[in-house]
């Protein structure tokens, strides 16, 4: 790889393998193939310098022969950077994000192990999961094939696309609970029917246990 000079492209390392069908992805990707590295070359000085003459109809600046079209890859993980960076920012901020920290409440655990606790956010549908699990997504499940979409993974509990995620609690979570109480008044009753403060104070009713005895009787 040195050998072909700083400053190569893509391109230019695909030219000295002599792949025909690599070459022909990376140009209709939009790779360019006036693009010259240190030593002046293009990728099809590259493949003659290599004697891949056969790349010279793809790789040739003027070349009048059509690029055939390649779809995406299924398995093109759309969000994986996003939750790299998300990794990265944990692991600089000390934060206990491997795999062998436990959760400490059943209700912070995440919903796919049930083991460690929840620290990245799915964007849009904003589920949350724990870093191994979410990398385990980006890295094992099939992509979905959407248009303008591609590489988006199915969240495990709604099955929307995830295109990223974001550390879990993070300022666009609180925006969003800001947002959800500012349209309620300020006030969160449950529900049964009842508005105003009757709803915090409405007796709950439970059934008397029946035993097996009765039931059977």
């Amino acid at each position: 790889m040195a050998a072909i000079g700083a400053g190569s492209t893509p391109l230019h390392y695909a030219a000295s393998g002599g792949e025909v069908r690599c070459c022909q992805v990376l140009v209709s990707r939009g790779a360019d193939r006036m693009a010259a590295n240190c030593n002046g070359w293009l990728a099809v000085d590259v493949a003659r310098m290599w004697k891949c003459n056969w790349l010279e109809h793809v790789l040739a600046p003027k070349s009048q022969l059509p690029v055939p079209k390649f779809p995406p890859s299924a398995y093109l993980s759309l969000p994986l950077p996003s939750l790299l960076a998300v990794a990265r920012d944990y692991a600089a901020a000390g934060f206990p994000a491997s795999p062998d920290s436990g959760a400490g409440n059943d209700d912070d655990a995440c919903s796919v192990c049930l083991e460690r606790p929840c620290n990245v956010a799915a964007e849009v549908c904003g589920h949350e999961l724990c870093l191994k699990c979410a990398m385990d997504l980006c890295t094992v499940m099939k992509a979905y094939e959407v248009p303008g979409l591609a590489g988006t993974v199915p969240c495990p509990l709604c099955r929307s696309g995830i295109a990223s995620f974001r550390k879990a609690g993070s300022p666009e979570d609180d925006e969003e609970e800001k947002s959800t109480c500012r349209s309620s008044g300020g006030r969160s009753y449950g529900g049964g029917g009842l508005d105003g403060p009757e709803a915090a104070i409405a007796p709950l009713y439970c059934a008397p246990f029946t035993g097996p005895s009765a039931i059977l009787s």
